[in-house]
């Protein structure tokens, strides 16, 4: 629970949840906005990112396309709702090296 009192100004950063507005897009039937995430997507992710999985039980890793990584975040599967971002770098706006791994 928070508080927030009327004389201050607080900043509340938000995170999307993904998996839910996926899910809405598909149940919907809203191909219209499921394709502006994507593109949304596809404007922040460099084309030659370096996209990284890792696994919490292995030394393993594996590694994502762009275009693999943005077709994972707009499928709405289960893994997707437990999706953790560990690391992000951005050069010029976007994008460059993203590691991350399912809970």
């Amino acid at each position: 629970m928070r508080f927030i009192q009327s004389t201050t100004n607080n900043r509340i950063n938000l995170q999307t949840d993904d998996y839910a507005l996926i899910l809405q897009y598909y149940t919907n039937g809203n191909i219209k906005d499921w394709k502006k995430r994507k593109q949304q997507l596809t404007n922040i992710i460099d084309e030659n990112a370096q996209i990284y999985q890792l696994f919490s039980q292995s030394i393993a890793i594996e590694l994502y396309t762009k275009e693999d990584f943005i077709r994972k975040l707009t499928t709405p599967t289960s893994s997707l709702k437990n999706i953790e971002i560990l690391d992000k770098t951005f050069v010029n706006g976007k994008i460059v090296k993203l590691k991350f791994r399912i809970k």
